[in-house]
């Protein structure tokens, strides 16, 4: 009899539908493979669409994984012949719906459902940065890993332009936008959990302490502080080909910016 099977497609493991359901509640996540190309956004989605009904994971699935890393394959194959017809040092900005860095993350694509999931998250921060970052126009680092430093789209000198910072100074910065905007969704969730429920509301108000804790902690410790780092650092990473998207394609003798081949709950 044969057994249909399933997969991670994030690290590519395949096994039987009840293996790969553990396999996904683990409680650290598994190893991104390294000839994966995909953003966590799509892994997920293919992740959770082999559950459909009358969707076979080996075939349509494959399919579809198969299009979306020759998608990325070949963007990546121009962006490096982009590179190499330029000959000067000027980047051009492609700034169609791109949001500043010192504005708020743009939230109308993230639901009340989510944000309650978000909300409830043993890894609140990071989920709800990842998140945000499916919004392109919140795309506005390109990381640089090798100088531990990042490219920054912001207002300086009343232009907005990209300029190089300290990377830990930016997650600093991130965490402190991440906590405000928690804040305002627990507010605006607030009634959901005020029914007169006591669990609720018992739920409500850890959530609250939830977001306090792990954001003095961050400040205070720092432990903490490169325990957030390394994961945002990773975040970030992850997402760089989405944020590369708003470089034009033309600055090749810029090293710094170029792509190059790319338990603690935060």
């Amino acid at each position: 009899m044969n057994v249909k099977k399933y997969k991670c497609f994030r690290c590519n493991y395949e096994s039987r539908r009840s293996n790969i359901i553990s396999h996904f509640n683990r409680k650290k996540p598994c190893t991104k493979n390294k000839s994966n190309y995909m953003q966590d956004c799509q892994i997920d989605e293919l992740n959770k669409k082999q559950f459909l009904k009358n969707v076979s994971p080996n075939l349509s699935q494959n399919n579809e994984q198969h299009n979306i890393q020759h998608n990325i394959h070949n963007n990546n194959i121009q962006h490096i012949e982009n590179q190499h017809q330029n000959i000067t040092n000027n980047i051009t900005i492609k700034m169609d719906n791109l949001n500043i860095f010192d504005q708020d993350f743009d939230l109308t694509h993230i639901n009340d459902l989510n944000k309650l999931n978000i909300i409830l998250s043993k890894y609140i921060y990071s989920s709800f940065y990842e998140n945000i970052l499916k919004n392109r126009s919140n795309n506005n680092i390109v990381i640089d890993e090798k100088t531990q430093s990042a490219f920054v789209y912001n207002k300086y000198d009343d232009k907005d332009d990209y300029k190089q910072c300290n990377l830990d100074i930016i997650i600093e910065d991130v965490m402190k936008k991440l906590n405000k905007q928690l804040k305002v969704i627990l507010h605006h969730l607030e009634p959901e959990f005020d029914n007169g429920n006591k669990k609720l509301k018992e739920v409500f108000k850890d959530a609250n302490q939830d977001i306090n804790d792990k954001f003095n902690d961050f400040k205070k410790s720092s432990n903490v502080k490169n325990i957030v780092n390394n994961c945002f650092t990773k975040i970030l990473t992850d997402n760089k080909i989405v944020a590369l998207e708003f470089v034009k394609d033309k600055f090749s003798s810029n090293e710094n910016i170029q792509n190059k081949n790319n338990d603690i709950g935060y």
